[in-house]
């Protein structure tokens, strides 16, 4: 039997992507419940709606990037890693979710460290091109 690989973003484009129909379902945000009418939607489309101006959109996206950013805290205080790499479409530099995490990273990271948050496309490569970085600079892992 073949497993099926899911993408390493999956389950947080799960939880943003349940966010998102609550919103459409509920009416609390206008431009998800069009999509809603139209298709069933997803973690894009809450970013897509964030970008839009949707205030409710915003805050639900807001409140997932601090508490992903509270478990990277975590990841801090056990591991003191000198780089964290980010995997996926949502977690992205140009994302909506992905910029919120990134801010809010330079807001809660505790003073004593300096660990990176570096994104790498989702893909095959993304494993072997994180080894071969921390290879090629072994002082900086």
């Amino acid at each position: 039997m073949r497993r099926r690989r899911l993408p390493r973003d999956a389950g947080i484009r799960e939880g943003v992507g349940r966010a998102a129909a609550t919103l459409a379902a509920s009416g609390q945000s206008a431009i998800l419940a069009r999509r809603l009418a139209e298709r069933a939607v997803h973690a894009g489309d809450l970013q897509e709606a964030a970008e839009a101006g949707d205030a409710s959109a915003q805050a639900v996206l807001d409140r997932s990037a601090r508490a992903f950013t509270a478990g990277l805290r975590t990841v801090l205080a056990t591991l003191d890693p000198a780089r964290i790499v980010l995997v996926g479409s949502l977690l992205a530099d140009d994302a909506a979710f992905g910029r919120r995490v990134r801010q809010h990273w330079s807001d809660l990271r505790p003073a004593w460290n300096t660990s990176e948050l570096v994104h790498v496309a989702d893909d095959e490569d993304a494993t072997l091109l994180g080894a071969a970085r921390a290879a090629e600079h072994p002082a900086e892992t």
